[in-house]
């Protein structure tokens, strides 16, 4: 750094710190470092999955950690040993400690049932009061169904560019990106969908960004909920796609959803890198990339809870799961990239399964399109989402 002033001498030397200091680049890897350190002396390990999640078992209980640089939440299966531990963290450093009621923008309802529920309607309220909708008309769903983006060459005429620009639409997708990552998948594939025109929105993609808006005014309660007296002995999945969903680029969308103890953990509305050419291919693709996320949650959940079984990956297409697990080589499928039939190597090396679901059960078809107003219900409630 350089010399303070008042201390400099006449060379041009600067002094070399002995410790960090607030704002360097290096702070947030040293106090990370340091609150490790402090964590192992206590007794926590840190996760080999997850560098920010910490866990203590002992013969008394299990404690678990999650960290978010200086913002801390812990739990505890015992009282005592909860209180000792956040009076040696009240020793070694300055900090607030309450019950917690909310994490990150995360409001955390806890009942005496064993049930827990997850929502943001304040962060909601805020939303729509930052784009003037807290008076609006609501709808039962945040997108149309049959509704698509509009082709990549449709040009717009200057009225409907002065509507657009009008409007802070960059503004209002990262906003509902916010909310949807945290505790909305009911808006995945919308929101998805509507970052998909950020450079040059038209009035029509507007109106549909408002639509989602209003779709929020009516659900501003809606959470996840999780509920202790559900099996948590495994993780519930499930993988979908559509077929050529996008009119820009004829590419689908692949979805995934991963339950647990009654709610959702993990899910994922994504457009697929390349044209599947029929249902199977883009239903191989969506669940190839679902395997790859339940691989990762099945091994951080054996860290930290008492998951032990094989997950099992639940598509409703017969011939993508005939594929998976016999990936035969025919004239209809010996286009399809090699990484692709990565779930195949997990089949056979048993680290997951697929079986068949029937599509009115698939509840992944939530991230893949927009639905009528009683399947996008059907399915928030089988995915833990409630009011």
């Amino acid at each position: 750094m350089k010399q303070p002033e008042g201390f400099e001498d006449s060379i041009n030397r600067v002094c070399k710190l002995k410790k960090s200091l607030y704002g360097l680049k290096q702070a947030p890897r040293c106090w990370n470092r340091h609150f490790g350190k402090f964590l192992s002396n206590q007794g926590f390990q840190a996760s080999k999955e997850d560098p920010c999640l910490y866990v203590k078992k002992e013969k008394k209980g299990k404690m678990i950690l999650v960290l978010y640089v200086d913002d801390g939440l812990v739990t505890a299966t015992n009282e005592e040993e909860l209180k000792n531990f956040l009076q040696a963290l009240r020793k070694e450093f300055s900090i607030t400690v309450s019950v917690a009621h909310h994490y990150l923008g995360l409001e955390i309802n806890t009942q005496t049932s064993g049930q827990v529920k997850i929502s943001q309607e304040a962060y909601a309220r805020k939303v729509l009061k930052l784009f003037n909708f807290e008076n609006c008309a609501p709808v039962s769903t945040p997108m149309e169904k049959g509704s698509s983006l509009r082709k990549v060459h449709q040009i717009q005429n200057s009225e409907e560019q002065e509507m657009s620009v009008n409007f802070p639409y960059r503004q209002a997708v990262g906003a509902l990106m916010y909310l949807m990552i945290g505790s909305r998948p009911d808006l995945a594939y919308s929101v998805g969908v509507l970052s998909r025109c950020l450079e040059n929105p038209s009035n029509e993609d507007v109106i549909k960004l408002k639509r989602v808006l209003r779709y929020i005014k009516g659900t501003l309660s809606y959470g996840i909920v999780y509920n202790s007296n559900v099996n948590s002995n495994s993780l519930e999945c499930y993988s979908d796609a559509d077929l050529g969903g996008c009119e820009k680029t004829a590419r689908s969308t692949s979805g995934a959803v991963v339950l647990f103890a009654g709610g959702t953990i993990s899910w994922k509305s994504r457009r697929q890198c390349s044209v599947a050419i029929s249902s199977t291919e883009a239903e191989l693709v969506a669940a190839s990339e679902a395997t790859r996320e339940v691989l990762w949650l099945s091994r951080l959940f054996k860290e930290i809870t008492n998951v032990n079984e094989v997950p099992i990956l639940q598509v409703d297409n017969d011939a993508a799961i005939r594929l998976a697990q016999d990936p035969i080589l025919h004239g209809r499928t010996k286009h399809i990239e090699r990484r692709h039939f990565f779930i195949h190597e997990k089949v056979e090396e048993r680290k997951i399964n697929v079986k068949y679901v029937p599509t009115q059960h698939q509840v992944a078809d939530v991230m893949t399109k927009p639905l009528s107003k009683e399947q996008l219900k059907l399915f928030c409630e089988r995915m833990g989402l409630m009011c």
